[in-house]
């Protein structure tokens, strides 16, 4: 206790360390990082595995059931829920809310699909595993001016390979791709002069495919369906391949058909923009530790420079999540500014001006250096974190308010502020101590507790506990020194008087 009791006799230097932090808080305020939403592990995947022509029944019999045997001895699965479909195995993962380690986890699930893969039937695909499910699109911006998909199709490919100059991208997705087939069209007169239908023409171009027939021929309301992935390396090199006809003769394919890409048929996905055909690009941050606000920022400042080269194609937000987290924040804010508002008046109301002042002082430098330590310690600044600096401020009040009670008490009673300060900081220190360490006994439980909804809670306990740690700190080593300059003889009149009220009714 004589070394707490020495401690407060530099008041300067304590002044000076509470101002410092409660600046470095208010910086931090201004300056860390800003999500909408805390970081969750990702806990969710799912596997795809082709296997082309096989009617579900085959599916689940040679390739689900073996993918399903191998993914269920992994430990950190929690569930697996397979679906077999006509060509297609699917199975959804979702790993045990314990599990925080998810890239060690999604390691082995690779080395068992691996393992499951030695399995599958001749014919199966190469098995497809998507371990960022829960990854969001944190802004969409669309390409449109142009109503041939493939002309906005290639400006968003062209836009993707700008944007990844910046290096807080993580992923972009191309959204609605209108995809793209190769067309080989002619008329029925020409067929029937050169003796040539669509099978024959298909299989003189399968010839000189490494794989399968590509693109589609089309004649007289028929056409074959090919894959556009050949051996030829542009439009012009298949214009020139040498169609052979009945009569002997060798005639380039451009002269006796017309030879195109168009977007791939059937559409599977398409977007409109304000009711413009358009293709989007889905922009997925690279982690947690990215400023929204700030990266957003950055992205306009680079659409501004780019877009010139896009003329007259136009690149526009569909979403912009840093606008609604600038938003939530700034509601947040406000309600913690509302809440300190309506605390101060509740205190002049109840304890009279200088007692009321001596403990309102105290609360934006509690507020402010408890989110300094948190910010210092590599949190970041989203919705919860606010939330739980607005449902501390109850809290922070209660050592700083018994603290200048007790001071008052002794000054009224004639001890001197040196004195009615040394009196009380020996009188409350433990007692204050068992209080705040009750309290903060209270969120222990939340604190540690694991899960989906713990991940996203968790900023909450984090900090009402730093905060209440701050609190009691200040009310033993800041809140004495306001007081002893504030607080003056008989200035607990208004509090007797209401405790007269009280006695009364």
């Amino acid at each position: 206790m004589k070394w707490l009791l020495a401690t407060l006799q530099y008041r300067r230097l304590v002044l000076t360390v509470t101002g410092l932090l409660a600046l470095i808080g208010l910086t931090a305020w201004l300056t860390m990082d800003r999500q909408e939403d805390p970081f969750f592990p990702y806990r969710f995947g799912q596997v795809l595995v082709p296997y082309p022509g096989a009617e579900p029944e085959q599916v689940e019999r040679l390739v689900l059931n073996a993918l399903e045997e191998e993914l269920a001895q992994v430990e950190e699965v929690n569930e697996l829920i397979g679906t077999a479909r006509l060509g297609v195995a699917h199975v959804n993962i979702e790993m045990h809310e314990h599990v925080y380690d998810t890239d060690a986890a999604w390691e082995q699930i690779r080395i068992a699909v691996n393992r499951a893969s030695r399995k599958f039937p001749d014919g199966a695909g190469e098995a497809e595993i998507s371990d960022r499910d829960s990854d969001a699109h944190g802004i969409v911006l669309s390409v449109t001016g142009s109503a041939d998909l493939l002309e906005l199709r290639e400006a968003a490919e062209r836009l993707r390979r700008d944007l990844f100059r910046l290096k807080e991208i993580a992923r972009i997705d191309l959204l609605a791709d209108p995809g793209q087939q190769v067309v080989v069209s002619w008329d029925d007169a020409l067929a029937e002069l050169t003796g040539l239908d669509a099978r024959a023409l298909g299989d003189q171009l399968a010839a000189r495919n490494l794989t399968s027939a590509g693109g589609s021929l089309s004649s007289g309301g028929r056409s074959v369906v090919l894959d556009p992935v050949t051996e030829f390396a542009s439009l012009e090199e298949l214009a020139m391949t040498p169609i052979h006809t009945r009569r002997g003769e060798a005639i380039p394919l451009g002269e006796l058909a017309d030879v195109r890409l168009s977007p791939r048929e059937p559409a599977t996905e398409r977007i409109w923009h304000d009711g413009e055909p358009a293709v989007a690009l889905g922009i997925i941050l690279s982690n947690e530790r990215v400023n929204a606000v700030r990266f957003g920022e950055s992205l306009r400042s680079l659409l501004e420079e780019v877009r010139p080269a896009y003329a007259p194609l136009q690149i526009r937000e569909m979403f912009y999540q840093p606008r609604w987290v600038e938003q939530r924040l700034a509601e947040l804010g406000f309600s913690l500014l509302l809440g300190i508002s309506i605390l101060g008046v509740l205190l002049f109301l109840t304890m009279g001006l200088r007692l009321g002042l001596a403990v309102m002082l105290i609360v934006p430098l509690v507020t402010f250096s408890a989110l300094a330590i948190y910010a210092m310690g590599g949190g970041i600044l989203h919705q919860i974190a606010v939330a739980g600096m607005v449902i501390a401020l109850g809290m922070l009040v209660d050592n700083a308010i018994v603290m200048v009670e007790n001071l008052q008490w002794h000054r009224d009673r004639g001890l001197s502020a040196t004195e009615a300060v040394s009196h009380s900081v020996r009188e409350l220190a433990a007692p204050l101590l068992a209080a705040t360490g009750t309290t903060l006994a209270a969120f222990v439980p939340l604190l540690l507790s694991s899960g989906n909804t713990a991940d996203f809670t968790r900023a909450i306990p984090i900090m009402v506990m730093l905060t209440l740690v701050v609190s009691y700190l200040y009310a033993i080593f800041v809140t004495p020194v306001f007081a002893a300059g504030i607080l003056k003889p008989g200035g607990g009149s208004q509090r007797r008087s209401l405790a007269g009220v009280g006695q009364r009714v």
